[in-house]
């Protein structure tokens, strides 16, 4: 999906101050669905076919037929003189195993604290998480085409979380500068994806079908991934986490790779009660101040919630529809 789709696809900026609050310790707000309101439909949501509101019955899990799977890779990193066995965790959509098909890929980065199987179903969790649930009634109800999702993690041992959140930021950067790189070619060589091989260059020809989000940390791991590696990426999903870096770093990624606006789309979204919402309204706003950056390349919404789980599959379940709509 290019340019022209990108343009029709415009949300709402609702730019309220609010105050950074995370309770101490717990990473999740717990919320009271009764106090959940719907968020308002705009109209180009409407005409595009965008369905912002996710239905209640994805919250659980799917038919056994309609439930992709997952497994794990693994792959070594070197980080501050020290080899680490890294593991990812890989959703394969129902259908992979059958089909010769190739399909785009989604690499998605956990918040402080969290881990991969926040987001996808690995050994040590029984039960499906909220946000694989999601993605497979998508996939089953053909709001997105069938796609490859990747669960890394940025800590190469968990030893290293602290309790403050903002001891993560050199680890976002280093995964997003360098980290990445050497997964990528694992998932290239083992899965189908777009990429022919894989060889850096070969995924790099690939960017059109190949996106980056994530949430919290994660969401600035990122903006990070954008200002590095923007050659490797079309599109980008930082939820509630801010952009670390500045509008001007932004810009310079655009024009060092030979990009135009037209090259990237960018859909940040936050929780409408979310303590990040003041510092994403802020990022959002400096870089429409970029020449390069405008509504149609930098979406920015809202959707319900705080900063939680329920919340940021929220905002994936708009933004996948964005990216990889069923055509």
């Amino acid at each position: 999906m290019k340019g022209g789709l990108m343009k029709k696809i415009v949300f709402l900026l609702l730019g309220i101050v609010a105050v950074l609050v995370i309770a101490g310790g717990l990473f999740f707000n717990t919320q009271n669905e009764s106090q959940i309101s719907e968020p308002q439909e705009t109209k180009t949501e409407r005409e595009s076919g965008i369905d912002k509101a996710m239905p209640e019955d994805y919250q659980n899990m799917a038919e056994k037929s309609k439930r992709g799977i997952v497994e794990a890779i693994t792959y070594e990193t070197d980080f501050e003189n020290k080899n680490y066995e890294k593991r990812a965790l890989v959703y394969l959509p129902v259908g992979y195993q059958d089909s010769r098909e190739k399909y785009d890929v989604l690499y998605l980065i956990h918040g402080w604290s969290m881990r991969q199987e926040d987001f996808l179903q690995g050994s040590s969790v029984d039960e499906i998480p909220l946000w694989q649930r999601m993605l497979d009634h998508l996939i089953a109800d053909e709001k997105i085409a069938p796609m490859i999702v990747v669960a890394p993690t940025y800590y190469p041992d968990r030893e290293m979380i602290t309790n403050n959140w903002n001891d993560d930021d050199s680890l976002n950067e280093r995964f997003a500068d360098s980290e990445i790189l050497e997964l990528m070619p694992l998932v290239a060589e083992n899965y189908r994806t777009y990429a022919k091989s894989g060889d850096l260059n070969d995924i790099k020809a690939a960017r059109d079908h190949q996106a980056f989000g994530g949430f919290s940390m994660g969401g600035i791991t990122t903006w990070y991934a954008f200002q590095h590696n923007l050659a490797y990426f079309r599109y980008f999903m930082p939820m509630a986490g801010p952009n670390y870096g500045t509008a001007e770093t932004m810009t310079a990624a655009i024009t060092e790779n030979g990009f135009t606006g037209d090259d990237f789309l960018i859909c940040a979204s936050v929780g409408e009660r979310d303590g990040t919402k003041s510092s994403m309204a802020q990022s959002i706003a400096e870089l429409r101040e970029e020449p390069d950056f405008n509504e149609y390349n930098l979406v920015y919404f809202e959707a319900y919630g705080g900063h939680d789980e329920e919340s940021f599959v929220a905002q994936s379940f708009s933004t996948l529809q964005t990216f990889f709509r069923k055509e």
